[in-house]
């Protein structure tokens, strides 16, 4: 009796799918498969050309991790041959068909760079924004290396400032211990020591050697 129930229980609960159900679903048409079972696959270090069909399947049909997760081993080459080309167009349909936030901070930092395609700062930069608003952490700290004077603009410390701070807000720790050195020195406004200690002292909880060992602690 005791036996019956578990198997009544697991009938009613459902046992997880397989990669080869995935597979089977996938093949169905359905990209969120496609992303499961190319996913599952690269964990377990399955081979590259099969991986990357699973993906390019998922993204075709509208699976936005699928586009992203294939665009980063197309840039990284990991598992499959190196094609930043190709992975800037994943990217691109990642994020503007599929309004991906990661899909979007990779290709902004693509476009910024010149990687894989024309370089086009500006619209780098609209797609970092779109990245960072939606969430994706690094987006917001390349957004403010942009503005604290690289070799892609004029400084913009109060920008700076501005994205440093939402990737502190994060939990990204070297975005904090920069936040707080803006802060403490006034370079985008009015020195504001308080809060420049507040940042410092989340940076060094984070684990930021340099926070924990500075003149603000």
């Amino acid at each position: 009796m005791v036996l019956r129930c578990v198997v009544v229980a697991l009938v009613a609960m459902g046992c997880p799918s397989s990669g080869s159900d995935h597979e089977a679903q996938c093949k169905a048409g359905s990209g969120l498969s496609c992303f499961e079972a190319g996913l599952a696959l690269a964990k377990a270090g399955g081979p590259g050309d099969r991986i990357e069909q699973l993906y390019q399947r998922g993204c075709e049909l509208d699976d936005g991790r699928s586009c992203f997760n294939l665009a980063t081993l197309l840039r990284e080459g990991q598992q499959v041959p190196q094609d930043l080309s190709r992975a800037r167009s994943l990217l691109e349909r990642g994020c503007q068909k599929l309004d991906g936030p990661e899909s979007c901070a990779q290709l902004g930092t693509m476009q910024v760079r010149g990687q894989g395609g024309a370089q086009d700062v500006s619209a780098g930069e609209a797609n970092l924004k779109k990245g960072c608003e939606g969430g994706t952490v690094q987006a917001c700290v390349n957004l403010g290396v942009m503005y604290g004077g690289d070799e892609h603009g004029e400084p913009k410390p109060g920008h700076a400032l501005q994205y440093f701070m939402k990737a502190c807000q994060g939990d990204h720790p070297m975005s904090c211990y920069v936040a707080s050195g803006i802060l403490d020195k006034g370079q985008a406004g009015p020195p504001k020591p308080d809060l420049a200690k507040e940042m410092a002292q989340k940076a060094c909880d984070l684990g930021h050697e340099d926070a924990c060992s500075g003149p603000m602690r």
